[in-house]
């Protein structure tokens, strides 16, 4: 998946390298999910993405604290995970959201 340039802090183009495993869950939800341009679309227009509200709402939905779990807070365990326990390197969890600095990369990490 390539984001343009325009798109990006940095106003560089950004390639996302894509699982087949990804590819295939994608291709799997395409009939709930519909031919639009996002996986989770807005709910008042398919033009936009679901709101970090939305998000937030389901969270809590779900019974986790604002302590507990934010929807930030996926990127946090996710870059935690790779790390510790599939021993993926820093420096390349750190690249792939296309961070600015080395300080994400302690903000991510939840050790």
């Amino acid at each position: 998946m390539a984001i343009p340039a325009e798109k990006m802090k940095l106003m560089l183009p950004h390639l996302v390298p894509l699982a087949s495993q990804a590819a295939e869950i994608l291709q799997e939800i395409q009939p709930l999910t519909g031919d639009g341009r996002y996986v989770f679309p807005s709910a008042r227009t398919k033009k936009r993405p679901m709101s970090n509200n939305t998000v937030l709402a389901a969270l809590r939905r779900m019974g986790f604290e604002k302590s507990e779990m934010t929807g930030h807070g996926f990127r946090a365990m996710a870059r935690t995970m790779l790390d510790e326990v599939l021993n993926v390197r820093p420096d390349f969890i750190v690249f792939q959201p296309c961070s600015k600095s080395d300080s994400m990369f302690i903000f991510w990490e939840y050790s």
